[in-house]
């Protein structure tokens, strides 16, 4: 039964991402997929599960500006004129096509991603030792998918491809930075993610903690990514500052009613990430399942719009 499921899904998204599956309506290609990802049926006619309140989200919440705040590029504008640079990772260039960088007159360390992406990125901490056609093998791959058709994350749809280099920012003693992702629900951060031995670079498994706004740790937890409950993780100096700063991005994005900011922490300064309109795509499970039913009643949408 296994090896057929993993035929049918691969099947599934490689027509897909070849568009073949674009004649279908989104409520029921998100229906399709609900149910292969979380193995049972959505109600999209009255939402209850946190999940399902996100894919009806998905649906039916289109506002123009989401596609600007998911652009990787045009949201570091969009933030740095409404609450500054020191915020803002420093871009080093913006390309149509990997040939048009010249590494050569990139810095030693940089980063390479593409602006339309989840998860495709390529750091290059030496560039002695960067390897130029493997770099350029997995951006112009991640160029070329259109995660409109994977998910039917529509504000992802109209967004023209282009390559971001970065600057590669790192802690003082040359470890990866820790990214918080802060979990908005109606303009108010309800929990935090903090991921505990993930590289960057690597799509190896990590664990995950989740925290509420007094850096208590939750109940709950991402079965993929179980949490270290003993892992002493100390509270942020600059909890409260982020959480501030991620209401505020809330705001600046018209109030949807759930909204995923990603931040970082270098060197006393709280510097933004990403962006997330539908975490997991609306497929994300919890252990114990129950709540997924528990943060939907968290969550308040108006399904009558």
């Amino acid at each position: 039964m296994n090896f057929f499921r993993k035929v049918r899904d691969y099947l599934f998204f490689h027509s897909a991402a070849a568009g073949l599956l674009d004649c279908i309506s989104d409520e029921k290609y998100v229906a399709v997929e609900y149910r292969m990802f979380m193995g049972n049926s959505i109600n999209l006619k009255k939402p209850v599960k946190f999940s399902e309140k996100l894919c009806w989200l998905k649906i039916h919440d289109h506002n123009p500006l989401y596609t600007t705040l998911a652009d990787k590029c045009a949201v570091k504008q969009f933030l740095a004129e409404r609450f500054g640079e020191e915020h803002i990772i420093h871009t080093l260039g913006i390309f149509e096509r990997f040939d048009d960088i010249d590494i050569s007159a990139l810095p030693d360390q940089f980063v390479i991603k593409v602006n339309h992406d989840s998860g495709g990125i390529v750091i290059c901490k030496d560039k002695s030792k960067f390897n130029a056609e493997a770099g350029k093998k997995k951006i112009e791959k991640r160029l070329n998918i259109n995660y409109y058709r994977l998910h039917r994350e529509w504000q992802y749809k109209d967004i023209q491809p282009r390559i971001i280099v970065e600057e590669y920012i790192q802690n003082e003693d040359g470890s990866e930075l820790n990214d918080l992702k802060f979990y908005i629900f109606n303009g108010k951060v309800k929990f935090i993610e903090y991921d505990l031995n993930r590289r960057a670079d690597s799509h190896e498994k990590y664990n995950i903690n989740l925290y509420n706004t007094q850096w208590e740790l939750l109940p709950f937890e991402d079965p993929a990514y179980p949490k270290l409950a003993d892992a002493n993780v100390a509270r942020p100096a600059l909890l409260d500052q982020m959480i501030a700063y991620s209401e505020q991005v809330v705001k600046a994005a018209g109030n949807p009613d759930f909204l995923r900011v990603d931040l970082y922490i270098h060197k006393s300064n709280v510097l933004f990430g990403e962006i997330t309109f539908y975490d997991a795509a609306g497929y994300g499970k919890f252990n114990p399942p129950e709540y997924d039913i528990i943060l939907g009643q968290e969550l308040v949408i108006d399904t009558d719009r």
